[in-house]
This record gives C-alpha cells, structure tokens and sequence, in this order.
C-alpha cells in the first residue's frame, strides 16, 4: 500500500515538472516571437532575425517562426544587394514580401519603401548610363559640344550609385579629349583665311572680278564650289580656306561677230569682245532711256541665252532681290 502511495505520488510530480517545463517553453517561444513582431515595426530587422533564430531553438518545427524568419532573412538579404549596388537582383527579392498566406504585416511598411527606392536607383542609373553612351555616339561623329554638354551633365548627377565605377573614368577621359579635339578646331580655324561660304564668295568677288556673276554650290572637306558667267562661257571656280583657286570651263559659247553686229542694241558693245563691254552696254542703254530713273543696275546672272539684270534703289541704295529686266543675248533686246 505504502509502495502504490509512493509510485503515485513520483508520477504527480513528474507530471507538474513536465507541465511546468512545456509551460516554460511556450513562453520563451511567445515572447521570442513577440519581440521579432517588435523590432520589425520599429524597422530592426537584424535584431527581428536573431529573435526568430530564438523562437525557433524552442520550437524547432513551429511553421510561423519558419516563416517570419525566411522573411526578414530575405529582406536583410535585399538590404546587403543595395548596397552592393545590385539593384535588380535586390528587387527580385522583394517581389514576394511579405509572404501572402504567412505574411509578417509589420514589414510591409519597410518593404515597400525599398522597393521604391530600388526603382528610384534602377531608374537614375540608367539614365547615366543612356547619357554616357549617347556622349560617346556625339563623339565618334565629331560633335564634341554636344557630346561635352551630356557628359558634364552626367558628372554632375549622384555617380556613386553606379554599380559600374570605371563608366565615370572613362567619362572623364572623354570629356578632356573632346576638349582638346575642341581647343585643335578652334586653333585650326582661327587659321584659315576662308571660314565659310559667304567668306569665299566675298573672296572670290574681290580677288577675281573677272568672275562674273557667282553662284554658291557646295562645300566639301574645305573647299568651295561656285558656279561663275564670265564673258561666254560657265566656269565652276572652287577657293579653299587658304584662298587657294582653281577654275573649270565647263560650257562656252560660240557666235558670228556679224549676228551680234547686225543687232542695233548691241553694235557699240562687240559682245564678243568680253562681258565687261555688254554689260558697259546695257547700262548705257538704262542711263539713256530713262526707263528707270529712281533704279541702278546692281547685278546681273547669265540664264542660258538670258542675262538678268537686277537693280538697287538709287536713293536707299537697297537691292530688293527682284529681276527688273532681262537682255536677250542672241539678239540684243532689252525687256522690262
């Protein structure tokens, strides 16, 4: 009887020690859990991560704690990829946070400002990287002004965000060789006798006023073309920017000395005998006539068996770009 009290009395006690100990871990567990929840909403998720780890060493098969842990592991994982510049890969990783069935509701709020500014940083940094390369592009075409104005403007952005550290070297590099092929034009042109068309032409006019009537055509690797009328014949007169020249024969006209003889608006001039005769010519007749009084003869352009004749205000002195007359140059005659 005694035997029965004493087994009876072990197994109470066995019972109170195991109830107690159950009792004990369940409370560790809560509190670990509790305290993870906590330090999640005040946005520690390292600490939240170690009290996870705790919940888990006291109920190692607990699916909650499983889950809370996985999630701020993967969020402090997004937090390393950050600031190792990884950008998209830390995006990814977030994606899925928190967890849809298992979601930990506190680390929404922290999941969500990473994302936007994972997307902040994904964006700015593509934006340098576009601006680099456009750079580059102006660049290999000669236009280094416009090549220059990208790449200070991407030196001026925030570049320690770029993963890429070496793109801000070579963007450097690139910006003082686009100034020194800058500083080589600006020394090459301030050089040159001729800079640009209206330079050649203003050139040509006073260096060969035998020329005639000139006609701007083209401009290739410094040179420039210009279609002339001098006497009977098209030339094509080419001056480089060194005022360099060369003339080309490219028609010429042949006529009898009678026919033109023959025509009495012409008898005096001998057309044949040069331009400078029947343009002597033609303003004779103009002084003359008194056909226009208040206009001058200012310039003259050969078509084909035509001569335009253009005038200037005699008073203002302002040519208005307008034919006041034409001389037919097989025949002689004048129309107004």
């Amino acid at each position: 009887m005694k035997i029965k009290s004493i087994v009876l009395i072990i197994g109470v006690i066995l019972m109170c020690l195991l109830g107690a100990c159950y009792h004990s871990k369940n409370e560790a567990y809560d509190n670990a859990t509790t305290q993870g929840e906590k330090y999640v909403k005040q946005a520690n998720t390292e600490k939240a991560e170690a009290s996870f780890e705790m919940a888990l060493t006291t109920n190692k098969n607990d699916p909650r704690a499983k889950a809370y842990l996985n999630q701020v592991k993967e969020y402090n994982k997004a937090q390393e990829l950050k600031k190792e510049k990884q950008y998209e890969k830390a995006q990814e990783l977030v994606k899925g946070l928190p967890y849809k069935n298992e979601g930990l509701n506190n680390l929404e709020k922290a999941v969500n400002k990473l994302e936007s500014s994972l997307s902040g940083l994904i964006k700015e940094e593509k934006s340098m990287i576009n601006l680099y390369q456009d750079a580059k592009n102006e660049s290999e075409k000669n236009n280094y002004k416009t090549a220059n104005d990208k790449l200070e403007k991407l030196l001026k952005k925030n570049t320690s965000i770029l993963a890429d550290q070496k793109l801000i070297e070579t963007a450097e590099k690139l910006l003082n060789k686009n100034k020194a092929a800058l500083k080589q034009e600006a020394d090459t042109t301030s050089n040159k006798l001729i800079n640009n068309a209206q330079e050649a032409q203003a050139y040509i006019q006073k260096n060969m006023p035998q020329a005639g009537s000139l006609t701007y055509t083209s401009e290739e690797e410094g040179i420039y073309y210009f279609s002339a009328v001098s006497g009977l014949a098209d030339w094509i007169i080419t001056v480089d920017s060194d005022g360099n020249f060369t003339e080309e024969v490219v028609s010429e006209e042949t006529s009898n000395d009678e026919e033109y003889a023959a025509s009495e608006s012409w008898s005096e001039a001998k057309i044949l005998s040069g331009e400078a005769d029947w343009i002597t010519a033609v303003e004779n007749h103009f002084a003359t006539s008194g056909y226009f009084d208040d206009v001058e003869i200012d310039s003259y352009a050969r078509r084909g068996d035509y001569v335009s004749i253009y005038g200037k205000n005699k008073a203002t002195g302002i040519a208005d770009g307008n034919e006041i007359s034409f001389v037919n140059r097989m025949t002689g005659e004048i129309s107004y």
